[in-house]
């Protein structure tokens, strides 16, 4: 499990930056042939699943020196550079698929961002386009995009469960493998509710990064009980007891 959640974070946070970065790139370009090839190219790498782009990159890469094979740390030939090449090949056949919806959603959004009447404000008002984008275009993009990133990395994970029977990486996919050949219910059952647990709680935590990326935006505004705010009364109250 550990390697999963390895490979699956490196490969989330590639994805935000080059997804990000390109959407952006090709919003700013639109039309140019920036912006063709970079749509092209999320168009191929979303269509393709991330266990086809694996066997091609397992072709490419079998006599180039690069391990194709996990290296286990302890196993023979065991290095730390050796190590992390025999992570490219995973991280980058994930990376692949989940940088090219980023960029096919920030597109987008920055291009109907780009296009509202407070942008044009800015432009006539003579700020640079440098502040234009990552001042106000961009943060008020980010906000829809941020609706995704907990599906991407559920989606990465559930990816990463045949990546790693390509590249033999003992990850959550033998686990599961071995807990059904030898018919443990009990390992299947808390793979589950990690699984389940994790894509809970990160979805807690995009609540609050809300919060941060607008101001506006606030927890349980609607509604007079809040959670944390009873916690925070309860403490109260049991110190006053203690005082009494």
């Amino acid at each position: 499990m550990p390697n999963t959640l390895l490979i699956t974070a490196i490969s989330f946070v590639i994805s935000i930056i080059l997804g990000v970065s390109f959407g952006v790139l090709s919003a700013v370009y639109r039309g140019k042939a920036l912006d063709t090839t970079l749509s092209t190219l999320s168009v191929v790498f979303v269509s393709v699943p991330s266990f086809v782009i694996a066997i091609v990159l397992l072709i490419i890469f079998r006599n180039t020196g690069v391990p194709t094979r996990y290296v286990a740390p302890g196993s023979n030939g065991y290095t730390v550079g050796r190590f992390i090449a025999s992570l490219t090949l995973p991280i980058l056949s994930l990376s692949l698929g989940g940088f090219s919806s980023m960029t096919y959603y920030m597109r987008n959004e920055m291009v109907e961002v780009l296009q509202q009447d407070y942008i044009k404000t800015a432009r006539s008002k003579g700020l640079s386009e440098s502040a234009i984008i990552f001042k106000h275009a961009f943060r008020n993009a980010s906000i829809p995009i941020l609706s995704i990133i907990v599906p991407s990395i559920l989606g990465l994970i559930s990816s990463s469960f045949i990546i790693e029977t390509f590249f033999s990486v003992p990850g959550t996919a033998s686990l599961l493998v071995a807990a059904i050949q030898r018919n443990e219910v009990n390992m299947l059952a808390f793979q589950v509710l990690f699984f389940s647990s994790l894509g809970f709680l990160l979805q807690i935590l995009l609540d609050f990064i809300y919060t941060l990326v607008d101001p506006r935006i606030r927890l349980a505004e609607a509604n007079s009980f809040i959670f944390i705010r009873w916690i925070h009364n309860s403490i109260v109250r049991n110190k006053t007891k203690k005082l009494w």
